[in-house]
């Protein structure tokens, strides 16, 4: 990835209607996102965005969200 050895920092921004996402048995780490710098979950309820929690960033994969990496709108 040339972006990255230029420096560049990637995040990937995920939209989780109604909570879909919780419950998911999907590992972000089984599909190749390791790579990806930051992982920040949209959640959102009757077409608005509440709250965003960074799930990944950089190394460190958040099992359950701190709140000093949760935010509102």
């Amino acid at each position: 990835m040339k972006y990255k050895e230029r420096g560049f920092k990637t995040a990937l921004l995920l939209e989780d209607v109604a909570g879909t996402l919780r419950g998911s048995t999907l590992s972000a780490r089984e599909i190749g996102l390791d790579e990806v710098d930051y992982i920040v979950v949209l959640v959102s309820n009757e077409d608005r965005m509440i709250i965003g929690n960074v799930w990944k960033e950089r190394s460190v994969w958040y099992s359950s969200v701190p709140s000093n990496r949760r935010f509102s709108f």
